[in-house]
Formats: structure tokens, sequence, C-alpha cells
């Protein structure tokens, strides 16, 4: 059995917790967290409960992980105090508010020996998953553009994501795990140029509305919109290759559409049909020569994230999420807040 530490027994600790129960292979053994209530809530569901002033007695407790779910600007340092201590880590996305403190925390792993890696359990999303199987599998033909879309309605980031010094805003908060998800998408390629819009609508303090876009190596466009103000929806994929098109709706990964070009019908032919509508160029295509074809199935992935970091604690295989990933990330978001800045595309080699 796993034994874990949980450091911020917020939000995002107590979800944790929620996956640890339900792994059946892992068990919380103590949390940490500044406020009151938060211990208080630990006490309730049966751990040892310890205030930031007791830090080092934490760190007695045996366990073989410890997870930082705090602010972010305060992950750098209990996740490099949590190694030093002796204990690999899981930390929240992203891990720091800057390279400077990646870097850092890299130092103190490979000066300890002790793992460091990072929650990114979107990458088992079953929308995501069908969306890369549908690339990898030339559905629809070579994809050329991407657009990934993740909407709310009440204009709010709560708490600390709010507060710009803590690192809050809606790039660090859910951009990360997009970008994520794109770079697992082609992780052969580079990213060659960023362009990004970040403004604040509702929340004073920090960024509600993200556009950011992302050329890769292989002439591949990739869009990403965050806001959490819209009240009229849009899907949350849409994917143009050359023989057809994806569109996904939600996070389910249960509604949607393939439409493709049928397999005995050339592209060039197309060109010749007569149309009666009003534009000639883009006028809608016969049913004839296209079909549609159903969404894969991919099952339930709710626990895949957490099976493989249990299954890496135990020495059985790798930590799914590698130093190299995060670094290529928080390039990333440097990039695009600089692209932001100057209101100009930033050429880049990521």
């Amino acid at each position: 059995m796993i034994r874990v530490g949980i450091i911020g027994y917020g939000y995002m600790g107590q979800l944790h917790k929620k996956k640890i129960v339900q792994s059946g292979q892992a068990r919380v053994v103590a949390i940490l967290d500044k406020e009151q209530r938060r211990r208080e809530e630990g006490l309730s569901d049966g751990y040892h409960v310890y205030s930031e002033k007791q830090l080092e007695t934490f760190f007695k407790e045996t366990m073989d992980l410890v997870i930082v779910a705090t602010k972010i600007e305060e992950r750098a340092y209990y996740a490099t105090q949590a190694m030093t201590a002796g204990f690999h880590v899981l930390c929240e996305k992203p891990v720091a508010m800057n390279m400077k403190e990646l870097e850092e925390i890299i130092a103190i792993s490979d000066k300890t020996g002790k793992k460091f890696t990072v929650h990114q359990p979107r990458r088992f999303d079953r929308d995501y998953l069908i969306l890369k199987e549908v690339i990898d599998s030339h559905v629809i033909g070579d994809v050329h553009t991407i657009e990934s879309r993740v909407h709310g309605e009440r204009g709010i980031l709560f708490g600390w994501r709010g507060r710009e010094k803590s690192g809050g805003g809606l790039l660090n908060d859910w951009g990360t795990h997009l970008i994520d998800q794109y770079l697992q998408l082609f992780p052969e390629e580079k990213v060659i140029r960023i362009e990004c819009r970040l403004r604040s609508i509702l929340v004073e303090d920090v960024e509600d509305y993200v556009e950011l876009n992302l050329t890769f190596s292989n002439n591949v466009y990739a869009k990403i919109v965050l806001t959490t103000f819209a009240l009229c929806e849009m899907p949350r994929w849409f994917a143009l290759g050359n023989r057809g098109t994806l569109r996904l709706d939600d996070m389910t990964g249960e509604n949607g559409s393939i439409v493709r070009l049928k397999t005995e019908v050339d592209v060039e032919e197309l060109s010749k049909r007569g149309s009666v509508a009003p534009s000639l160029t883009l006028a809608p295509l016969d049913n004839l020569y296209k079909e549609k074809i159903p969404l894969p199935n991919e099952g339930d992935t709710t626990m895949c994230f957490w099976n493989s970091l249990i299954a890496a604690l135990k020495g059985e295989g790798e930590f799914l999420v590698k130093t190299e990933d995060t670094i290529r990330q928080m390039k990333i978001l440097e990039a695009a807040r600089l692209s932001s800045e100057t209101n100009q595309s930033v050429d880049v080699n990521i």
C-alpha cells in the first residue's frame, strides 16, 4: 500500500484524496494546510494533520509520496523541501511561477535522487483520447488545423486563481492542461511559433480570456481558446484534415461526429461537380461523396493517471510526466505571456 501525504487540502488536495481512496492501492496518512478549517476536515477524514509551522514534523511521517496541491507561488518551496526530506513528489500544474523556480526544483530532484512528477490527468480525458486516435489513425487524413476550447459561464476564478501574485489566471489554471495535450499529440514535433492574446474581461487581477495559437514544425496549427464567460456553446474540439473533419461537442466523448470523404472519392473530382449554391467555391458537398463514421469508444479512463503513478512508485513502470514535458510547458507559458505583452508572434524552437 502506497502511503501519501498531502500539502494543501483545498479543492485539489481533496480531489487527490478521493482518487487515492478510489485506487485501492494507496492511502493518505497525513495532510498539511495553513487553514484551520482544512485541518479540521483532514482530522474528520481520519488523517494526521499539521499546520505550516509543523513542516518538519509532517516530514517525520512514513510516506512514499508527497502531493503538493498549494497555490502556485508556494509549490516550488514545498516540492524542494519534500524532496530534500527524502520523498518523491507529485505536484499540481503548473509547478512553479517561472522557469527559474522550475530549474531549482529539477536541481533538487537530481541532487536527492527523488522523483518529481506533475499531475496531468487530462492526457486521459475521453474526448482527448478520441481526438488522438483519429489523428494517429488518419481517419480524416492528414490533420492541419485543430481547435481546442473550454468555456465557463459564471465569469469567475475562485480563490487564489483570481490573484496574480499567487500565480492565478486562466492560462496557468487551464492553459497548462491544454498545452500538454497538444504536446502529447505531436511528441516528435517542435513548437516553432506562438501567438497569444490574454485579456481581463470580468476578473480584474488576472486574465480570464486566453487565445493561444501554436504552430508545430509539421505545419499543424493548434488553437486554444479559454474563457470564464461564454453563454453560447462551441465544440470542445474541431479538427480539419485533408479527407474529413472531427467535431467533439464536450468532454464526455459521446457527442460529436466524424465526417469524411468516402474511400473511393478523389478530391480532385469534387471540383468538377456542378453546384446550384450561391457560392461555387463554398458550396456544400452532396452526401453521396461523404460518410459519417462512429466515434471511437475509449471506455473508462478515470483512474488511468493514478494507476500509472502507483505502478511507477512500485517500480513497475516509469513516471508518466517527464521533466522534459514540464520544461516545454513552462517555456510555452512564458513565450505566450511575452507574445501577449508585445502583441506580436514569437518564433521559438520548443
